[in-house]
């Protein structure tokens, strides 16, 4: 099931590490990604997303 990326988004990023990439997300579920990201940071923006559920 996807989820949207609502603001507790931002929660699950910081847990994961990624806060302050260059990265941006709206509450569709679409995930903007600057060209200066590695291959790894975008597997693990994309890991976070694949495994975000909202509270509630």
């Amino acid at each position: 099931m996807t989820y949207a990326l609502d603001q507790g988004f931002g929660a699950a990023v910081l847990a994961a590490g990624l806060g302050g990439l260059p990265f941006a997300w709206d509450m569709d579920g679409n995930i903007f990604l600057d060209e200066s990201l590695t291959e790894t940071q975008i597997v693990a923006i994309k890991a976070a997303a694949a495994a975000y559920k909202p509270a509630g």
